[in-house]
């Protein structure tokens, strides 16, 4: 009787022993869950966009976005806008900020001094994951296609700039224009003063990008004060979102998911990017080692 009584006993500690390690498991857990929120309660995190146009109408064109992110996340972000392209490459050098939308080049040339983590790509106004560059010339121009350039004056865009350098540096290649002979070439800025360049006669072409052929308010009639002769390929993915390296990986992890509900199926997408005119977001598929394998191909001056 006492043996079975003593192994009754042994049993019901073994079962007592095991509820409160499960529920020390629980426990332990839920600690640890609260502890990784703990993390970023209270924080502000930083999202920086490439400047594309005047301070004013960007902080316009994603708020928005910035808006749906804080709702999504429950994060505290604030969001930096930039007048130059030197004071934005700035903030990530000096690890001012959190998040980061570029163009794809400008991810590329930052990730040669920074270490940022892709999360996302953005979807370009015509619904792709590249980005196009279109060749204009005046309306009246004699330059009927690409060969015509030879001799010419042209405007590229920036520099860290997919459609307006890399694309349209492949498709001069293609189109069998030697760049340091058979150009005269300058470096310009936004499409919109790179159109009213080619339109007073300053350069006799140039490149404007996918985002501004979108646009219905361009100040220049494309049948009557200027003309597209070309268009470069799919080459170059378009712009992307990353997150440096130093950022808290749980506030990653929740502007990334957040970012990928905004997809081309979700209603919501369109209203929350109707200004800045982008089809949404998509998982990031190593754009940059392809942009690497262009530049390295095609001799791509940094």
């Amino acid at each position: 009787m006492r043996i079975k009584m003593t192994k009754a006993i042994a049993s019901l500690l073994v079962v007592f022993f095991i509820i409160i390690l499960t529920g020390g498991g629980h426990a332990a857990k839920e600690k640890a869950t609260v502890s990784e929120a703990e993390k970023t309660e209270g924080k502000v995190f930083t999202l920086s966009v490439q400047p594309t146009t005047k301070p004013a109408i960007a902080l316009e064109r994603y708020k928005p976005i910035l808006d749906y992110l804080k709702e999504a996340t429950k994060l505290n972000i604030e969001l930096i806008v930039t007048d130059n392209y030197k004071d934005f490459s700035d903030l990530q050098t000096q690890g001012k900020v959190d998040f980061v939308i570029q163009d794809a080049f400008s991810a590329y040339l930052m990730g040669q001094h920074v270490s940022l983590v892709p999360i996302a790509n953005v979807i370009s106004p015509e619904g792709k994951l590249y980005d196009p560059g279109y060749i204009i010339v005046r309306a009246d121009s004699g330059i009927k296609e690409m060969k015509d350039l030879k001799g010419k004056k042209f405007l590229f865009g920036p520099k860290a700039n997919a459609a307006k350098f890399l694309a349209t540096y492949i498709l001069l290649k293609e189109s069998r224009i030697n760049i340091d002979k058979d150009l005269t070439y300058e470096f310009g800025g936004l499409c919109p003063d790179n159109a009213m360049s080619v339109f007073l006669g300053e350069y006799d072409a140039s490149v404007v990008c996918g985002l501004y052929m979108a646009q219905k308010d361009k100040k220049f009639n494309f049948q009557n004060d200027l003309r597209i002769i070309a268009k470069t390929g799919d080459w170059v993915p378009y712009w992307i979102v990353s997150a440096s390296k130093k950022t808290d990986k749980v506030a990653v992890n929740k502007v990334k998911q957040a970012l990928l509900e905004l997809n081309m199926n979700n209603p919501r997408t369109t209203e929350i990017l109707s200004i800045c005119k982008w089809k949404g977001f998509a998982r990031y598929s190593d754009e940059l080692n392809k942009i690497d394998r262009l530049v390295k191909k095609y001799a791509i001056p940094k």
